[in-house]
C-alpha cells in the first residue's frame, strides 16, 4: 500500500465539509497580462474563496473558470439573448438556446466581492499590461483530486 494514497486515513476530497468551515490558507498573486490571450492561474489546492481586483483604471478584464481551447474566453462571440435565453441576433426566424461563455467582466479599477467558490483554476483575459490581483483562501484539498470544471463532468454553469 502506497503511503501517499493510504485508505486508512484518506486525504480530504472536495466534498469534505470541514475544509470549508475553517479559515483558508492565504494565497496572493499579482498577474500582468502580456496580450489578449487568455491566461490561467492554477492553484495547487482548491480555493475556499476568491477575490479578484482589476488594477487597471482604464480597461475591463474578463475572468472565468474553464479554459476550453475551442471556445475560450471570447466576448466577441457572445450571443445576445432575451430573458428566455433566445438568440436575438437570429434573422431567419430560428431560435437557438444561449450557450454561456465561461467569463465574467470586471470593470476598470473594480474588485469582486469575496466569492465563495471552490476551484482549481481561473482564466483571465484583458489588454496587454492589465494588472490583476488575486487573493484566495485555500483548503488542504489537492487540486489534482478535483475534476476539471467542464459540462462533461457535471459543471453545467461554466461552459
Amino acid at each position: 500500500m502506497s503511503k501517499s494514497h493510504n485508505t486508512r486515513v484518506p486525504r480530504p476530497a472536495h466534498n469534505y465539509v470541514p475544509e470549508y468551515q475553517q479559515s483558508g490558507i492565504p494565497f496572493v498573486r499579482k498577474i500582468t497580462l502580456i496580450d489578449d490571450t487568455p491566461v490561467a492561474l492554477n492553484f495547487d489546492f482548491l480555493t475556499r474563496w476568491v477575490i479578484i481586483k482589476n488594477g487597471d483604471a482604464a480597461n475591463t478584464i474578463s475572468f472565468g473558470f474553464n479554459g476550453d481551447e475551442d471556445q475560450g474566453i471570447n466576448e466577441d462571440t457572445a450571443v445576445k439573448v432575451d430573458a428566455a435565453g433566445v438568440d436575438l441576433a437570429d434573422q431567419d426566424g430560428n431560435t437557438h438556446k444561449y450557450t454561456r461563455l465561461p467569463f465574467v467582466s470586471l470593470g476598470a479599477g473594480k474588485e469582486t466581492q469575496r466569492l465563495e467558490i471552490k476551484c482549481k483554476q481561473i482564466w483571465f483575459k484583458g489588454a496587454a499590461g492589465d494588472p490583476i490581483e488575486v487573493i484566495a483562501g485555500l483548503t488542504n484539498i489537492r487540486s489534482l483530486d478535483f475534476p476539471d470544471q467542464k459540462a462533461s463532468n457535471g459543471f453545467t454553469g461554466v461552459e
